[in-house]
């Protein structure tokens, strides 16, 4: 596929779609990488200025964390970005009982006196849940979905799907030119104790629902893209891809 060896990949981690997990892929593929998120904070355009010297954006080839697309102004040297994007309604039940269960996480002490009703009805924490994907992947003051979507056709190499996690890292290592992949690869930060959908009342979905239309539709989106990625793979490399899937359980 694309010869991305010489530009600067610049992954865009959104919260609770994944990306722990591919922070640690990513950290076994390349040498110069830097990690924003390890406190979990976000940043914003403005911010994440400070975190970089001039050497560095020499001489780094990946840069992930809580931040934006549009970090790559930052650098002046090729560039390609990749992201994760997660079924959003799943993504924010994820989200605060990630946090309600977490007592190192900066937001627990507020979350665990709230309610899942309180937090999705609380306009201080709606940068959090209401139409947080296309915010971040598009960059701009306020979700703007044509301009996320323009986004991710000029600029993004790969938007993996956390539903197709697998496939999505298979195409990440096919499109990338990833080596020496490690096939069992550890899920972290993955919340087992968390009500399913099915268990949220359906006044709450529906608020989700009505709140996230635009995340609603990127996902659709994006996963129409991977998913012709991986219709379009060679007939080995889909042979090679339903191994992958059967060694880490297809999850």
């Amino acid at each position: 596929m694309d010869n991305h060896e010489n530009r600067l990949l610049i992954f865009v981690h959104i919260l609770k779609t994944g990306g722990t997990t591919l922070e640690k892929i990513l950290q076994g593929q390349y040498n110069n990488i830097f990690l924003t998120n390890r406190t979990g904070k976000m940043y914003t355009q403005e911010s994440i200025k400070q975190l970089f010297s001039e050497n560095m954006k020499k001489n780094l080839n990946c840069v992930s964390g809580h931040f934006p697309f549009g970090i790559h102004q930052l650098f002046p040297r090729p560039f390609t970005y990749m992201t994760i994007l997660r079924e959003p309604i799943d993504r924010v039940i994820s989200l605060y009982f990630f946090i309600l269960n977490n007592p190192r996480h900066s937001m627990h002490r507020i979350i665990k006196n709230m309610s899942f009703k309180d937090f999705i009805f609380n306009n201080r924490y709606k940068h959090l849940y209401v139409n947080h994907q296309t915010f971040w992947v598009s960059g701009g003051k306020e979700p703007d979905l044509s301009k996320a979507k323009e986004n991710l056709e000029q600029y993004f190499s790969i938007v993996g799907i956390t539903e197709l996690f697998n496939e999505s890292i298979f195409i990440m290592k096919e499109t990338l030119g990833w080596s020496n992949l490690v096939v069992d690869y550890k899920r972290y930060n993955v919340n087992n104790n968390r009500p399913s959908k099915k268990q949220i009342p359906k006044e709450l979905i529906e608020k989700l629902v009505s709140d996230n239309r635009l995340d609603l539709e990127l996902y659709d989106y994006a996963k129409k893209l991977l998913q012709k990625k991986i219709e379009n793979l060679e007939p080995h490399q889909k042979k090679e891809l339903q191994v992958f899937k059967t060694k880490n359980g297809n999850v």
